[in-house]
Parts: structure tokens; C-alpha cells; sequence
């Protein structure tokens, strides 16, 4: 890498120091949210990585890759199981260690538009004004008028089936960030040949992310663009998730995807536990009513409740684990634990070395669990290790899926 290039290790300091121009574009574009910050800006010109990770590209034209602690092929992986999109039919060669986080993202966009092309991308009927040299559709005669005063033109408005639609404009804009961001010659010139398709074929570049916004892909997808779907879901997680402003600061565009690896790590676990526990109502991110006036209201990550009973608590710490959680985090677990009168688990990102532990909540019948979850295994690995952590630490699941494994073979 060149000296344009700067790589941190999430949580870490980097070596590099910042200029000026770069570290007003951080502290204004990327922490605009102060009750949230992805970078945190050092007295002495570094920056500090939070629990975000992927590319910034600054105004100065240094580019910071910010690396998770578990390997990028895992992130990608991880990313495609929460957002149900396929991951499994793309070329693993391409997602060895080392690899630029946004090539390997562009190498998984390539398979998808190369899917798309081999079944043909969809083209709609669009409406369309235009002064033109025959009858097509109606004649718009106020238009027509005013336009032709002079000539033989004739203003019509018609439908004509195109390419300039919907979802192949937030392709385009997809397709468009990641350009901008990979490293790979090869796989730039096979996107951009895309690209270039797209706008030879009279594709709009639209700003599509504020309708992506509002709407799940779910929603619009139909058997005439089925094939779209994992296309569209990956873009939509690309521009949702992705920033580029013609700022003041320089004449370089200033652009970057950055991840919350917190919020990844909930919605991962939230999906798998709501697999193995399908017999249970399973519920993420559910405010309780307040414990303290004036008001402020407890959330865990993830309850599980039987018949509406709370039956376990759990809560996802994308951080690093040292030896044993903080007091805040103990403070938390014995919050949920005296709320919902239940056992309560903490589960953290694996850490080498580093045994599981349980504490009892004196004069209470419960207890707290500390555990681990190794990222960088299959999901189907995972899903084993946490099936077996829930089911060791409360008997009730493991009698309740022995009922159901029973039922099934009888069945």
C-alpha cells in the first residue's frame, strides 16, 4: 500500500497522523451524530477507531481502512446472512485473507450483475414527453404550440418500455460507490463496464437513498425481478451504510461505507436464536416501562419469552473482553435480571484464552452468564456453539426441544 493508505485495527490508535483539512471532514461529516461516534480524534493529530469498520476516503486523498477484529471474509458472510441475501454461490478464491474489504464487496456485486445479465435485466414502461418528428401516443397541444411555432415537430406524450427504472437505478448508485472505493484493476474494469452500459442505456444516476430508506427490497420484489433480489438487498445495505459529499474542504470527493459492528452482531445473534428457539417468541430491541422518574426505560438486546413469560435475557457486547465484564455492564444484567425475574447472559465476540463464566445474583435465584461466540467459524458452526450455550445454561429450552424433536419423529 502507498502512503495514501492508512489501516486500523477497530478499537486501535492509528500511526498515522491527520491533516487539518481531514480532520475537520471527521469531525463534521462522519461524528455529525455526537452520541455516536465512528472516530474518535486524538490530541495529537491520530484518530482512534470505535466499533465501526470499513473505508474512509478523505478530502486530502488518504484513504483509512478501518479492520475488524475478526476477518473481513466473516463481516461479508455475516452481512449476507442478516440481510438474507445468497452467499453461496460466489467464488471463494476471491475472498482470501488480506483482501481490500470493498473488493471483496465488489467482487460479490460482480456475481450479482453477472446473474442479472444472464437472465436480463427488466425494462418497464416509463412515460415519456418529447417533441418529436411523428405522432407517438397523444399530442400534448399546449406543448405543441408553444414548441412549434416554426417546424414540423409535433409534442407527444407516450410509454416506452426502458431500462430507466427503479431498480436498476439503485444498481447504478450501488454500483457507482463502489467504484469509487475498490482497489482491484480487474475487478474495476468489469464494473465499470457496467456502469457504462447502464448510462449508454439510459439509466438515470437518481439519488435513491432516501426512498431506500423507507421501504424493505422485500416489499417490491416480484416474479418479473426475483432475480434481482440479493442485488438489490446488497445495494441497498451499500448506500444505506455509505456517505459522498462534494465538500469544501478540497477538490477530492470525499466518500467511504462504514459498518456498526454492534448493530451487526445484535441483528446476527437475534436471527440465530430465533432459529434455534422457534418454538419461542423471540423479541430484539423491546423498551420496558421506566424504573426510575423521571423517566428512563431498560432495553435488551433480545428477550425470550414462552405464553408471553419472559424466560431469558441476553445481550450482545460487540467489545473487547479483557477477563470479566465492566461494573456498567453488571449494573445492566442486574437491571434486566430484578425487571423480568430471570436469568440473564451476556454474549461477547470470541476471545482467545478467555472461559466462560457465570455469577449468582445474591439474594436471587438467578444467575449471569458470560459468554463467547467465535465469528470467524461457518454460520452453521456458530449456530451449533450458541444452541449448545443455551441450552447448557437454561434446562427449560433443552427439555422444551427434546419435547419438540420427539413430536416430530412421532409425527
Amino acid at each position: 500500500m502507498n502512503d495514501n493508505y492508512s489501516s486500523i485495527n477497530e478499537f486501535e490508535s492509528s500511526k498515522d497522523r491527520f491533516e487539518s483539512l481531514d480532520l475537520e471532514f471527521i469531525h463534521k461529516e462522519i461524528n455529525h451524530n455526537k452520541d455516536n461516534l465512528k472516530l474518535k480524534i486524538l490530541y495529537n493529530n491520530k484518530i482512534q477507531a470505535k466499533n465501526y469498520v470499513g473505508i474512509v476516503n478523505l478530502p486530502s486523498g488518504k484513504t483509512i481502512e478501518i479492520k475488524p477484529k475478526v476477518k473481513w471474509k466473516s463481516i461479508i458472510k455475516i452481512l449476507c446472512y442478516i440481510n438474507n441475501f445468497k452467499s453461496d454461490d460466489f467464488d471463494e478464491t476471491n475472498f482470501e485473507e488480506g483482501n481490500y474489504f470493498m473488493d471483496l464487496i465488489g467482487f460479490l456485486f460482480l456475481n450479482y450483475l453477472d446473474n442479472i445479465r444472464n437472465k436480463g435485466f427488466i425494462k418497464k414502461y416509463v412515460k415519456k414527453e418529447e417533441n418529436i418528428n411523428f405522432l407517438r401516443g397523444k399530442i400534448l397541444f399546449q406543448k405543441h404550440l408553444v414548441s412549434n411555432i416554426n417546424n414540423k415537430k409535433i409534442y407527444c406524450s407516450y410509454h416506452d418500455l426502458s431500462l430507466d427504472n427503479f431498480e436498476n437505478q439503485v444498481l447504478l448508485n450501488a454500483l457507482k460507490i463502489i467504484l469509487f472505493n475498490v482497489k482491484n484493476e480487474d475487478l474495476f474494469f468489469k464494473l465499470k463496464n457496467y456502469e457504462n452500459s447502464f448510462e449508454l442505456n439510459g439509466i438515470s444516476y437518481v439519488n435513491v437513498k432516501k426512498n431506500l430508506s423507507f421501504f424493505r427490497i422485500n416489499n417490491i420484489i416480484n416474479r418479473l425481478n426475483q432475480h434481482y433480489e440479493s442485488a438489490l438487498k446488497l445495494s441497498q445495505l451499500i448506500i444505506n451504510n455509505s456517505f459522498i459529499n462534494d465538500f469544501s474542504y478540497g477538490n477530492s470527493l470525499a466518500s467511504g461505507i462504514l459498518f456498526d459492528m454492534n448493530k451487526i452482531f445484535e441483528s446476527f445473534l437475534e436471527i440465530i436464536i430465533k432459529e434455534i428457539l422457534s418454538d419461542y417468541e423471540v423479541i430484539g430491541q423491546k423498551s420496558c416501562k421506566a424504573l426510575i422518574n423521571p423517566s428512563v426505560n431498560i432495553k435488551p438486546d433480545i428477550i425470550i419469552l414462552k405464553e408471553d413469560c419472559p424466560k431469558f435475557i441476553i445481550d450482545a457486547k460487540y467489545k473487547i473482553l479483557n477477563s470479566t465484564p465492566s461494573n456498567a455492564d453488571f449494573y445492566q444484567m442486574l437491571a434486566y435480571s430484578g425487571h423480568y425475574d430471570t436469568d440473564v447472559m451476556l454474549i461477547y465476540p470470541f476471545v482467545q484464552n478467555l472461559k466462560t463464566k457465570e455469577f449468582d445474583i445474591l439474594e436471587k435465584n438467578h444467575k449471569i452468564f458470560i459468554e463467547t461466540i467465535d465469528l470467524n467459524k461457518s454460520i452453521g458452526e456458530i449456530k451449533e456453539e450458541l444452541k449448545e450455550k443455551l441450552l447448557t445454561k437454561n434446562k427449560l429450552f433443552a427439555f422444551n426441544l427434546l419435547l419438540s424433536s420427539s413430536e416430530q419423529e412421532e409425527y
